[in-house]
């Protein structure tokens, strides 16, 4: 893993939907003098992602933020209209969880957390995890340990060490 507690958060540019169709935005910028929560999640459309995992984020948001927490960012190595689609399908972005594409796993590649799986299609996806990032600084990793599973990154158990942080 090449991203650490207490180093910096990498930098890259990715993609989020806007009002005028996809826009590119640095993650720094959404960081910078926040406090945020950023999910890795191997893709949209996926079973445990959907069924699961970004149902129990938005499920527990407004909770999350309640603690302190300014912005909750799940990156996924999809393209920007894919990301579109399953944010709207999901309410994700209602809920004020920001749903950012990283269509060449720029991102994903500096944190180290890249995983392939090439008999489902899956190149350069992100490991599911949880990372606590406080002014562009990480303070607190969750990797999830089975495959197909999100307890260690469920928004239960983040809104759980959130409060302990």
């Amino acid at each position: 893993m090449k991203i650490s507690i207490g180093k910096k958060l990498p930098d890259a540019r990715l993609i989020i939907s806007g009002p005028k169709g996809p826009d590119q935005i640095f993650l720094s910028n959404l960081t910078r003098g926040k406090k945020t929560i950023l999910l890795g999640m191997p893709g949209a459309f996926t079973s445990t992602c959907s069924n699961d995992h970004l149902p129990s984020i938005i499920r527990n948001a407004q909770k999350i933020r309640d603690t302190g927490i300014d912005e909750i960012i799940c990156v996924v190595a999809n393209d920007i209209h894919v990301v579109n689609a399953w944010d709207l399908q999901t309410g994700a972005s209602n809920a004020g969880v920001k749903i950012l594409a990283d269509p060449g796993s720029e991102f994903i590649k500096k944190t180290g957390l890249e995983f392939s799986a090439p008999d489902v299609g899956f190149f350069n996806r992100f490991k599911r995890v949880f990372i606590f990032v406080d002014d562009q600084i990480i303070k607190y990793i969750q990797l999830e340990e089975k495959r197909g599973s999100c307890t260690l990154t469920s928004g239960e158990t983040i809104l759980s060490i959130i409060r302990t942080l």
